[in-house]
């Protein structure tokens, strides 16, 4: 560090490089840091200066806070009207040394005092916060809510972390588990709902991330939207008997649920129900089933096997997206409603019959269903959806039904192994890439009631393909275009 004269302050290029943050909280105490930084310095002597010229070395700056800022001063020395001496003492390296031990010193003292406070400060902070959980845990009761239909409803505080700790028995004159009455507690382990309680509202357990285990009575008739949704250790549910509604996202990533039995008295699987259920690997479907929501089964990588009741009418959308350990999935007859992809990415399925009555292949219902190859489509199809069976590598043959009008964009976009397919007279348009990389496929006809053939509807890069169609059709003109073979009739 430099010797610089009185007169002139130090400017940011002077000042050293701050080793540590240190905040003074008063001026009292960044007065006592420059007493005890002139006294160290009064102890130094130069031999360059003369004893009857000589000057005690002053200091001329202390630490100085700056919005909170902690920020070490240089170190000055006075010596009046000795501008030789003072060239002398900046040059001599004894002097450097000598001036930066002391810094070092009060540099060592200041951060052991501040850490020291620290330490008692979070000490303190740590201490108050165990007593405020233990006084949680012990004393924070279940409020009781009083319902318009006179029953009474109990929660366990309307705030996000409840700290009720362990095993929770209900008390046994509820008859409602309250909205969010849990949600967010992460340190909740097992719920036992005694008999009494008719409802699980929404939300109750949301969030109970430690949650392991939920028993149900079999007096609750019905459990709310989002229950226990988040509840990513919950692996084992006894579910009541009598229920009769369980509410959207109900489970939604219990990403560790295996199994559930849902009652008979239900007649709806909402949407979202098992969202994310991960593990999942078999659910227990009752015959009164008449409706599978959106998304209900989405992500369950893991399910192996599902029955659809014979009085299911709707597959909601992507009620199955995804589940690619799905290897057969029987549609019963009664079902008029398949949403759009419903069986997207279920890679393991091999073969499908959609029963007839449903009007449409929906957009996305079968793509990336690599291992299938077999497809039975119904008569009462009027339109192929976009993307419907892109990326279906296996199928080698497809009939479209006389009802066909639409086969939308990429519908077949990537069945590599696609030899055979019937474009029925009533088609009016087949969208682009509607038969893209359908590498395999040789031939095509094309009736004249197609109006309208999109972009890049079909591949002529391979050079075997062949389009039969009549002279100077929308076929014909789309051939030419884009030098594709022709056959007339």
């Amino acid at each position: 560090m430099k010797i610089r004269n009185r007169s002139r302050r130090a400017t940011s290029t002077d000042r050293p490089a701050q080793p540590v943050q240190v905040v003074l909280s008063s001026e009292a105490a960044r007065k006592q840091i420059y007493d005890k930084a002139c006294a160290k310095m009064q102890l130094v002597s130069c031999k360059h200066v003369e004893p009857q010229d000589e000057k005690w070395l002053m200091i001329d700056g202390y630490r100085e806070i700056v919005n909170g800022y902690a920020e070490v001063i240089t170190i000055f020395t006075y010596i009046s009207g000795y501008a030789d001496v003072e060239e002398k003492v900046a040059a001599c390296e004894e002097c450097q040394q000598e001036y930066a031990r002391i810094a070092a010193e009060l540099e060592a003292e200041v951060v052991a005092k501040t850490r020291a406070k620290i330490i008692r400060r979070t000490i303190t902070i740590s201490s108050i916060v165990i007593f405020c959980l233990l006084a949680f845990r012990f004393l924070l009761p279940l409020w009781e809510f009083k319902n318009d239909d006179g029953t009474v409803s109990y929660r366990a505080g309307n705030i996000g972390l409840i700290f009720r700790f362990g095993n929770v028995e209900l008390p046994k004159d509820a008859t409602h588990v309250g909205s969010q009455a849990f949600r967010g507690n992460i340190f909740l382990q097992r719920i036992t709902v005694p008999d009494g309680i008719i409802s699980i509202d929404d939300e109750a357990f949301k969030g109970c991330s430690a949650l392991k285990r939920a028993d149900i009575s079999d007096t609750v008739i019905s459990i709310g939207a989002s229950a226990f949704q988040d509840c990513v250790n919950l692996g084992a549910v006894t579910m009541s008997r009598n229920a009769t509604s369980i509410g959207a996202g109900a489970f939604q990533n219990c990403v560790n649920l295996k199994y559930l039995a849902i009652p008979d008295g239900v007649t709806s699987i909402s949407d979202t129900l098992f969202f994310d259920c991960y593990e999942l690997t078999n659910v227990r479907v009752p015959d009164g089933i008449t409706r599978i929501g959106t998304g209900a089964f989405q992500n369950c990588i893991r399910l192996a096997e599902i029955t659809i009741p014979g009085m299911v009418t709707s597959i909601g959308e992507a009620a199955f997206s995804n589940c690619p350990t799905l290897t057969e999935i029987i549609i019963p007859d009664s079902v008029s409603h398949i949403g759009d992809s419903a069986f997207y990415g279920c890679t393991g399925i091999t073969s499908i019959i959609i029963p007839n009555g449903v009007p449409n292949i929906g957009n996305d219902l079968f793509l990336g269903c690599s291992s299938l190859s077999e497809v039975m489509i119904p008569s009462s199809v009027t339109f192929v959806g976009n993307n419907a069976f892109r990326f279906c590598s296996r199928i080698t043959s497809i009939a479209l039904p006389d009802n066909v009008t639409v086969v939308g964009k990429a519908a077949f976009l990537g069945c590599t192994r696609l030899v055979d397919i019937n474009i029925p007279y009533g088609v009016t348009s087949i969208g682009e890439f509607a038969f893209w990389y359908c590498s395999a496929l040789i031939d095509i006809d094309i009736p004249d009631s197609v109006a309208e053939i999109g972009q890049k509807a079909m591949t002529p890069m391979y050079g075997n393909l062949i389009i039969t169609c009549s002279m100077g059709s929308v076929a014909d003109r789309f051939a030419q275009d884009n030098d594709i073979d022709v056959m007339y009739r």
